[in-house]
């Protein structure tokens, strides 16, 4: 989990309208799996704390400043659009530079203790013809924190590139191995850890239990081990660079 914190100064006369502005970009927030809470502050601003994973808040960007430039454009408050759309555009700034400050920090933060980056781009370095596939996955996940994917397709493109990447990482030992015996592989192999094995081999339970059983896979059951994943992906990589 990561998160920031942030102000919007508002005139009294703005602060309704603001209000409505986040009251939006909470509901928003939402369907990503992100916190987004807000309190007015006497000092005449609105306190904002947004909280989640880092790539979920980073893929909440872009569908928050359309559903607030949108409100800022079509509501009759305030009577004048040009100061709708720069209230609109005051939040939307203050979001974007919290958000790049967090994540500039978290990429260093990880670089110096040798962690993997939880964002949504993966690069597979010399290994290019997976390129195609990785970019894939970063299509569904976006699709998926915006609402538009459903976690079984998600969970069946997780399932497909984390099979190519361990067998890709493994080479010769991936012969022969089952999805879960590679996985297991890449533990004692140190490419990863334990509870990452876990949360892949849970990943492709769903699966298995949605193709064969019939069984739907809830976000509710699949929510929780995305991060895992994401990181699953990461890492493997990191292996594949070198």
């Amino acid at each position: 989990m990561a998160g920031f914190d942030f102000e919007v100064p508002s005139t009294i006369k703005e602060r309704h309208f603001l209000q409505s502005l986040l009251s939006l970009s909470q509901k928003r927030a939402h369907h990503f799996g992100v916190k987004f809470n807000y309190r007015w502050q006497n000092n005449y601003s609105y306190y904002v704390e947004v909280e989640s994973s880092l790539p979920a808040m980073q893929s909440l960007l872009a569908p928050l400043i359309i559903s607030i430039m949108s409100l800022a454009e079509g509501s009759a408050e305030l009577k004048h659009a040009t100061r709708r759309r720069k209230i609109a555009l005051r939040l939307a700034s203050e979001y974007a530079n919290s958000l790049d400050q967090t994540t500039t920090f978290v990429t260093n933060i990880s670089g110096m203790f040798g962690g993997i980056p939880n964002s949504l781009s993966f690069d597979p370095g010399k290994a290019t013809h997976l390129l195609g596939n990785l970019r894939s996955l970063t299509d569904m996940l976006t699709a998926y924190y915006s609402g538009t994917l459903e976690p079984s397709g998600l969970a069946e493109e997780s399932h497909t590139v984390l099979g190519l990447l361990m067998s890709e990482v493994l080479g010769a030992q991936a012969k022969g191995k089952s999805f879960a015996g590679q996985a297991v592989a890449c533990t004692e192999n140190g490419y990863w850890t334990k509870k990452l094995e876990q949360d892949v081999r849970k990943m492709k339970s769903l699966r298995r239990d949605r193709k064969h059983k019939g069984q739907g896979i809830s976000r509710k059951s699949f929510d929780p081990l995305l991060p895992s994943i994401i990181q699953a992906a990461h890492m493997l990589c990191s292996q594949i660079k070198g």
